[in-house]
């Protein structure tokens, strides 16, 4: 039998009886309370079937504010309530035990997380959450070694270069070089100065350059001097051939002086050498040579000679009447006849770097031809493939009648055992 009760403001478990408003005391054992607003109803709780906690908590009706239904904090008979039943499969035998069941309420709104899993929902799986499955990462073998990841290949080596003993500098000539000349030419040096003399008689450039430069009238007499005889000596301490001594050294300084002076032939000049270099000359090889280089304005015949080479100048000197009649000696190697010499007419000055175009056999019976072009930076510049088109014109137009100058005793660029000269640093 239910009664309507006074307002209740706050229920006690079992314990001491509470005291209400008006001074009464309660009993130790109370029936069930269902808070329904403001107002408080007993009930049976033999009566209250045992679904009926879910049953209350499921109910929705207008104006009512159901707050809880057969407490144990609120009815204080100290029972908890039975858990509610989940569809969640049993865990396993290796599952471990699972930990005390949520209240009703909070079991209702959130349900069970699945075992081994606490962040997944019961019944819900990655795919449907929208989760990515997880890639596993490959786990390396402890006892094979890694793979070897080959590394770049070494550059093949370069040819071996000979560095260059004895070099020329630009700078000018000293009171004491001067003495030194004198010395040095003894009485050939009034024979020279009559050349000379002649020379600037009929170079009208080279009289006006001599104005500006007292010390070129010295400079054309050791020019002279170089065409005339001193060619080898001077030559052979530039390359190292020799061991150096003041005087071929003072003497070549006045020669790269007075050379500096004279006209410049621009276009294809041609110089043979008696015996090729055992390697060749492989297309863009950088060639340095050490002295002074005579060559031809034009394809000769040269008797005996390996190899010609057809050279694009910039920077080659014209001699004019500098360097005719020359008589001088000239190295030539065993069996290459010297004969009556016809000297060249164009000297590229001493430490001229040229780069190799081509290197082609022409025939059995011909000397092959290597094609370079003269450096004047000693340092490729683009137009290398027009030169080679121009220098292959000129020589395939064939020898003009005349002897040219005697072939080198070696190839251009190269020392007596076919080594390459080492460029200048810097």
């Amino acid at each position: 039998m239910t009664g309507t009760a006074p307002a209740v403001t706050a229920a006690r478990p079992d314990g001491p009886a509470a005291a209400t408003s008006d001074g009464s005391a309660a009993a130790r054992a109370a029936p069930g309370v269902l808070l329904v607003g403001g107002s408080a109803s007993a009930v049976d709780p033999a009566a209250v079937p045992a679904d009926g906690a879910g049953r209350w908590q499921r109910l929705t009706a207008p104006g009512l504010d159901l707050l809880r239904t057969g407490s144990p904090e609120v009815t204080g008979d100290g029972r908890p309530p039975a858990p509610e039943r989940t569809d969640a499969p049993a865990p396993g035998p290796e599952s471990p035990p699972p930990g005390p069941t949520a209240p009703p309420a909070a079991a209702h709104d959130h349900p069970a997380p699945a075992p081994g899993r606490p962040d997944t929902p019961v019944g819900t799986s990655d795919a449907a959450s929208g989760r990515p499955e997880p890639v596993p990462t490959p786990v390396a073998d402890p006892g094979v070694p890694p793979a070897a990841v080959p590394g770049p290949r070494p550059a093949p080596p370069g040819p071996t270069r000979v560095p260059v003993t004895f070099r020329l500098d630009r700078s000018a000539p000293t009171a004491g070089d001067r003495t030194a000349l004198r010395r040095i030419l003894a009485g050939r040096y009034d024979s020279y100065t009559q050349v000379v003399t002649r020379t600037l008689a009929e170079e009208p450039g080279l009289r006006v350059a001599a104005v500006s430069a007292p010390d070129l009238p010295a400079g054309l007499v050791a020019v002279r001097a170089y065409c005339a005889g001193e060619r080898q000596t001077v030559n052979a301490v530039l390359r190292g051939e020799a061991a150096p001594a003041d005087d071929p050294a003072v003497l070549a300084r006045w020669v790269g002086y007075g050379l500096r002076r004279l006209p410049v032939v621009f276009g294809p000049v041609f110089r043979a050498a008696a015996v090729a270099p055992p390697s060749s000359y492989p297309p863009g090889t950088l060639l340095v040579e050490p002295a002074f280089l005579d060559v031809d304005p034009t394809p000769a015949p040269v008797p005996d000679a390996g190899v010609r080479f057809v050279i694009w100048s910039v920077g080659a000197r014209r001699l004019g009447g500098l360097g005719t009649a020359g008589t001088g000696a000239r190295a030539a190697p065993a069996g290459v006849p010297t004969g009556a010499r016809t000297d060249g007419t164009a000297v590229f000055p001493a430490g001229t770097c040229f780069q190799v175009l081509a290197d082609e056999p022409v025939g059995d019976r011909e000397p092959r031809q290597v094609f370079l072009r003269e450096l004047p930076a000693g340092r490729p510049t683009p137009g290398g493939e027009q030169t080679l088109q121009r220098l292959r014109t000129v020589a395939g137009a064939g020898d003009v009648p005349g002897g040219g100058t005697p072939p080198l005793p070696v190839g251009v660029g190269v020392d007596g055992s076919g080594r390459l000269f080492a460029p200048p640093s810097g």
